[in-house]
């Protein structure tokens, strides 16, 4: 499992299915009973907001499902603010409904308007994909330089590897380099 993969079935109770669906998700059931996604999976970043919603925060979620700090109406407007998009990525907003920009926004694979996007709920703003990524492990939203390591299991900033803080002398070796 990679620290951006997506969430499995695992832990996905009734009442997170029902937040997903309110957001534009939509889910299939097979023969035994086992749910799974028709189009869109969630992003990282998404589903654990969500499922920390449902596990211990309850006064997050609305009696209809949706989350009381990211209200559908506030992603629609702040994807459709965003001030670093081009006039024509802006003019190819105007192709998608506004639950089907919400869905493409908190989903993996983005909003792929000219370039992918997603809204991170961690830095509560919409983000460009190539440039930013949902750790699962450390639980947040990070710059691509960033990379987690799974000898100390922590992130760490810098395109190099290896890690300055489980193996120094490795690095210090590596930096000598450059």
């Amino acid at each position: 499992m990679s620290p951006d993969d997506p969430y499995t079935n695992r832990g996905r109770t009734e009442e997170v299915w029902k937040v997903l669906l309110v957001y534009g998700f939509s889910r299939k059931t097979n023969t035994k009973g086992k749910h799974s996604f028709v189009d869109s999976v969630p992003s990282p970043c998404f589903e654990k907001y969500v499922r920390d919603a449902c596990r211990s925060n309850r006064y997050l979620i609305d009696s209809n499902g949706e989350l009381t700090h990211f209200p559908i109406e506030k992603i629609v407007r702040e994807v459709k603010s965003y001030p670093d998009f081009e006039p024509y990525q802006k003019e190819d907003l105007s192709k998608f409904s506004d639950m089907e920009l919400v869905r493409h926004s908190l989903s993996q694979k983005g909003l792929d308007i000219g370039g992918g996007f997603f809204y991170s709920l961690c830095r509560d703003s919409l983000e460009q994909s190539d440039c930013t990524w949902h750790c699962r492990i450390c639980k947040e939203c990070n710059d691509w330089r960033t990379w987690h390591c799974g000898s100390c299991n922590k992130c760490q900033y810098g395109a190099s590897i290896p890690c300055e803080t489980c193996s120094p002398e490795e690095y210090a070796e590596y930096m000598k380099e450059y």
